[in-house]
């Protein structure tokens, strides 16, 4: 009795807040539906066969790790890779090359 009540509660409530916003009341927001629910005799099974659960917890979880190492391994090759392929920027390079290009532009005028 005290489910029907808390089901009346919750029905008002999100029909004043849907109707304060000018939506309509969904079905499955409705009174009947529930109450069909909550009320509903089908009931699940439990089972709790502990070692199962447990070893395929812990073999999921060796899974996971495994993969995780791998994806480490792989990003951490591919930034070596960069890291070798990418052209130094020093600021050193740079300036020479802004002297050689002063240099050229200057023969010029001459």
């Amino acid at each position: 009795m005290r489910l029907k009540q808390y089901l009346q509660v919750m029905v008002d409530a999100a029909r004043s807040s849907l109707s304060q916003n000018s939506m309509p009341l969904p079905p499955w927001r409705s009174l009947a539906y529930l109450q069909a629910k909550w009320h509903s005799p089908n009931q699940r099974q439990f089972n709790p066969d502990e070692q199962n659960i447990t070893t395929a917890y812990s073999i999921d979880h060796k899974q996971c790790r495994e993969h995780l190492k791998r994806l480490q391994s792989s990003l951490h090759s591919e930034m070596e890779t960069d890291r070798f392929l990418k052209p130094i920027n020093n600021d050193s390079s740079n300036r020479r090359l802004k002297i050689e290009r002063r240099r050229h532009s200057s023969l010029r005028g001459l």
